[in-house]
C-alpha cells in the first residue's frame, strides 16, 4: 500500500500494488455536507468522489437497498450493508453485489463524525473488474435444498458422518446465501496447515497450545475454476462436531 495527496482535492490517496485506490483520508479538509443523516452524508460523499474511488454513477443509484438473495440480471452495484456508531464517529458501509447478489468481502465503507456530520475517510475493498455468468434456475433450486448428508460428503467426511448424524447431529447447516465468490487459490482455507477432521465427534477434548486451526479433508478443485474468476456460489454457514477442538466449530463453505 502507498500513499499520496492529491492537492487538487486537498486529500490523502492509499492504493495498493495495482494502483487501485484502496482509501481517502480526509486529514486537512473533512467533508462536510447538510443531509440530515449519516447514510445521506454517505451517498453525497460517494457521489463526489466516485472518480478517485473509481465508481460509476450507474453503481451509486441503489444504496439505499440491500443485498439481494436471488439472481437477477443487474450489473454492479453497491448496496446499504450496515451503520455502526462507536465514540462519536459512524461508519456506514455498502456491499459491492452484481446479479443484484453480495461479492464476498467486497465494498466500501465511510466515516462520519456525528457532531457535526462530516466525513473524515472511506476505504474500498470493491473488485475493479467483475464478470460473472448467471447460473440457471434449476441449479439455483438444486443448490440451495442442499441437506446436511450432501454438504457432509462434498466436505469428504460423508462416510463417518452418515452413521452418527441422526444420532447426535454432528454436522448442522445454520445458513444458506447466495453470493459471488472470486476463486483465488491463496485464500483457501484447506490448504493450510493443520489437523484434518476426518471423523467428526460429539466428545469434547482439550485443544494443544501448540495446535494449528483444523482442516477438512476437500475434493481437488476442478480445472475449470479459474483462478481470479467470479462465480455465483451457495455460501453455507455450518457447525461441525471437532474432536480436540473444543467440541463443536462454525465453518463456512463455498459451494
Amino acid at each position: 500500500m502507498s500513499q499520496e495527496l492529491n492537492t487538487a482535492r486537498n486529500v490523502y490517496l492509499d492504493t495498493d500494488e495495482q494502483g487501485v485506490v484502496r482509501g481517502l483520508l480526509h486529514f486537512n479538509e473533512p467533508f462536510v455536507s447538510a443531509a440530515a443523516t449519516p447514510q445521506l452524508v454517505a451517498a453525497e460523499y460517494l457521489d463526489n468522489f466516485s472518480d478517485l474511488l473509481g465508481l460509476e454513477a450507474e453503481q451509486l443509484t441503489r444504496l439505499g437497498l440491500s443485498p439481494g438473495t436471488q439472481v437477477t440480471k443487474d450489473g454492479v452495484e453497491y448496496r446499504f450493508l450496515l451503520d455502526k456508531r462507536l465514540d462519536g464517529v459512524e461508519t456506514v458501509a455498502y456491499q459491492q453485489t452484481a446479479l443484484s447478489l453480495p461479492i464476498w468481502q467486497a465494498g466500501l465503507a465511510v466515516q462520519i463524525q456525528t457532531d457535526p456530520l462530516r466525513v473524515l475517510s472511506s476505504q474500498s475493498s470493491r473488485h475493479p473488474q467483475v464478470s460473472v455468468d448467471p447460473p440457471s434456475a434449476a441449479a439455483v433450486k438444486r443448490a440451495e435444498a442442499i441437506d446436511e448428508e450432501e454438504l457432509a460428503a462434498r466436505l469428504g467426511i460423508g462416510d463417518h458422518l452418515a452413521a452418527k448424524s441422526a444420532r447426535n447431529k454432528a454436522l448442522t447447516i445454520q445458513r444458506r446465501q447466495l453470493v459471488i465468490y472470486r476463486y483465488e487459490e491463496k485464500n483457501i482455507f484447506r490448504d493450510q496447515p493443520g489437523e484434518i477432521i476426518e471423523q467428526p465427534e460429539v466428545a469434547v477434548l482439550d485443544r494443544r497450545a501448540d495446535q494449528s486451526l483444523p482442516v477438512l479433508p476437500l475434493r481437488p478443485i476442478p480445472d475449470t475454476i479459474k483462478e481470479g474468476q467470479h462465480y455465483v456460489c451457495l455460501k453455507v454457514d455450518f457447525g461441525l462436531n471437532s474432536p480436540t477442538f473444543g467440541g463443536r466449530l462454525n465453518w463456512v463453505a463455498m459451494l
